[in-house]
């Protein structure tokens, strides 16, 4: 019983070994067979893509892969079959996340590629998400060449809505994948529908088959199906636009519908009609309130922007600035203009009519002629012809300068050519005086203007502007006048109440010069408008204007020559002076004509009132100095009013002399005699 049970637990276990021993090898075979269905694959892709690249020719290529097809290329005739070409080979790792920034090397070698203008890309990646990500994170950096051919391997997860966007953008592309059901033994090679637009379902065309054995299917151009030249087959583009001068003006059509036109629409308009496409012209819901949008969050915009940012608008036309904020979020066109920025400012009238008398000389030449009578005055006093006293001289001298003439002639020939010169001199002062005067009340009320940067960053106005890339411009400036304007500046959501405050004096408003220009028309057609405002006559920048292209768009090359061509046909002008005809006129109101009137002569009233003031003046330091010093004198007599010094008696001593004797009538008879 024992040696059967044995027996029965042998057996056991010999069939058992047996079952797995079978099916062991059935798995190696099934695993040996798939090794080497893949290896004939990835053969077969290696010399597709060999073949797809001559028939390109191209002469720089980029050979992107991960560590599975990285051995397999090395060992193909793949980069033999490339002769005389310029490659360059990037192996990505398998554990490579490009959700977030990846590795350093990654993007400086992506950046080298496109800086050598590669003309096609070989991106062997076998883990779809991985692929997926890939592709994102080089779009979103600007990392490939969007006007290259990019050869992909078939992945359904790359036709997934969220991919969608992707594929407007990434036109030159081909996806190879195999034939499973008819054909097994060829390749299907894809592309998206360009220019058509992708709806809910991204369905990819088939462009051509290919074969190890027979090659090509079709022999036409792989791209000969598509509308690579200039002609989009009527396809509707989205276009958001804002209302902005000189670019952008709104009105009411007739069937109360919301219309534009403008620089930029005429510009798009001949854009649409020889690209062959029609336009969808729409604002962004938050247009009135964000204008063109600003930064929310981290990767959140608002306004226009944001429409560019999400993918749903494929051009942008708002007048925007060709500065780096906007590239980072839209490809710009090439600048087809260059528009003025510069502020206007409060415009005061200088009101020195209380000084119009000093106004003719310079304060040099006032001094000049009150010190030049000194010498005169001096020597007449010295020879005492005219005046005995001092004071005289002084006051004869100075009343020649106001022609008066004097009480008589000198006796002194010395004194008479001295006159006469001084008089002359005289003359001559005055005639310059009273010709600077006649000039000065015939000119208008002289207007005090900020023209420069350094004027407007000395004075006490506040600065405003919209957004904050308009202050980054006065911030990143090297000149410090710019950086102190920066320091002041204001985010204004409103130009209507930027105007209003700078109509108080208070405030100066960043813009370009046509929209400067019909903001101020509109404020002096109000009735109320008493300020002059002033545009500043010095350009802060002269920015280069351009339309926005959704990011890496295909259209960019297109619409770039073409807008060359517009700029070189004069077009561009001609459409400029159409949109800003009803306000370019306007200039600044020049001051009323000169009027001799009671404004202008409170010079002389200044003077007068000077005179009298200074006159009682005297007269009251008089008057305390007779009352409170002469009167308070103990030797002041009130009969004579003045003061009597007391006369001092002599006491020394006399002298006795002898006396005479009086002359008798005798002696005198004799005198007479004799």
């Amino acid at each position: 019983m024992l040696v059967f049970k044995s027996l029965f637990v042998l057996l056991t276990i010999s069939t058992i070994f047996a079952f797995n021993f079978t099916n062991f090898l059935n798995d190696s075979f099934y695993v040996l067979k798939d090794e080497i269905e893949t290896r004939e694959i990835q053969d077969d892709i290696i010399d597709l893509i060999s073949s797809i690249l001559i028939k390109f020719k191209v002469s720089k290529v980029s050979i992107i892969t991960d560590s599975i097809y990285k051995g397999h290329l090395i060992n193909t005739n793949l980069i033999d079959s490339l002769e005389y070409k310029i490659i360059f080979m990037m192996s990505i790792k398998d554990s490579e996340a490009f959700d977030e920034k990846p590795s350093g090397n990654i993007e400086t070698m992506l950046r080298i590629m496109k800086r050598e203008i590669i003309d096609a890309y070989v991106i062997l990646i076998t883990n779809g998400i991985q692929m997926s990500s890939f592709l994102k994170f080089a779009d979103y950096y600007r990392l490939l060449n969007s006007q290259a051919l990019i050869i992909l391997l078939h992945d359904y997860r790359l036709l997934s809505p969220n991919f969608h966007y992707l594929w407007k953008r990434i036109v030159n592309v081909i996806l190879i994948r195999k034939c499973e059901t008819i054909h097994k033994d060829m390749y299907e090679i894809l592309t998206v529908p360009f220019p058509e637009k992708i709806r809910e379902i991204l369905v990819l065309s088939t462009i051509n088959y290919w074969s190890p054995l027979r090659g090509f299917k079709w022999k036409h151009k792989i791209f000969d199906t598509r509308a690579k030249n200039n002609q989009l087959n009527g396809v509707e583009l989205n276009i958001v636009v804002l209302e902005h001068t000189p670019t952008v003006f709104k009105q009411l059509e007739e069937n109360e519908t919301i219309g534009y036109y403008g620089l930029e629409i005429d510009l798009i308009t001949t854009l649409s009609s020889v690209m062959n496409f029609s336009t969808n012209f729409y604002e962004s819901e938050d247009a009135i309130t964000e204008k063109w949008g600003k930064k929310v969050s981290q990767a959140i915009f608002s306004g226009m922007l944001n429409e560019m940012d999400q993918s749903r608008a494929d051009i942008a036309i708002a007048d925007l600035h060709y500065t780096s904020f906007n590239l980072d979020i839209m490809d710009l066109s090439l600048p087809y203009n260059v528009e003025c920025l510069t502020f206007i400012t409060p415009e005061t009238l200088g009101d020195n009519s209380w000084k119009t008398l000093i106004l003719p000389f310079s304060f040099e030449i006032w001094i000049g002629v009150l010190t030049s009578g000194k010498p005169t005055e001096k020597l007449q006093y010295f020879i005492k012809d005219l005046f005995d006293e001092f004071s005289a001289c002084i006051l004869y001298t100075y009343s020649m300068i106001l022609v008066v003439s004097l009480p008589r002639l000198p006796f002194r020939w010395s004194i008479r050519v001295l006159t006469g010169w001084w008089l002359i001199y005289c003359l001559l002062v005055v005639v310059a005086y009273r010709a600077a005067l006649t000039s000065i009340l015939a000119n208008p009320q002289p207007r005090l203007t900020i023209d420069t940067i350094e004027m407007l960053a000395n004075s006490l106005l506040k600065c405003g502007a919209w957004g904050e890339q308009n202050k980054n411009i006065f911030l990143s400036s090297s000149d410090p006048a710019s950086q102190k304007i920066g320091t002041k500046v204001e985010h204004i959501d409103n130009a209507d109440k930027a105007i209003e405050q700078v109509a108080q004096g208070e405030f100066a408003y960043f813009e370009n010069r046509f929209t400067l220009q019909q903001l101020r028309m509109q404020h002096e057609q109000q009735k109320d408008s008493i300020q002059n405002l002033h545009i500043m006559d010095e350009c802060v920048i002269n920015m280069p204007i351009s339309i926005g292209i959704e990011k890496n768009s295909p259209l960019k090359e297109q619409i770039d020559k073409f807008i060359r061509y517009i700029i070189e046909a004069g077009l561009i002008k001609k459409w400029l002076m159409d949109s800003v005809k009803g306000f370019e006129s306007n200039t600044e109101s020049q001051p009323e004509e000169a009027l001799m009137d009671l404004k202008k002569f409170s010079g002389a009233l200044v003077a007068l009132v000077c005179g009298y003031v200074f006159a009682i003046l005297v007269f009251t330091i008089e008057k305390c100095y007779w009352k409170f010093i002469i009167e308070k004198h103990p030797y002041y007599d009130k009969y004579f009013r003045a003061i009597k010094l007391p006369k001092i008696k002599n006491t020394e001593p006399q002298k006795i002399t002898k006396s005479k004797r009086p002359m008798t009538s005798d002696k005198k008879n004799h005198a007479v005699l004799n």
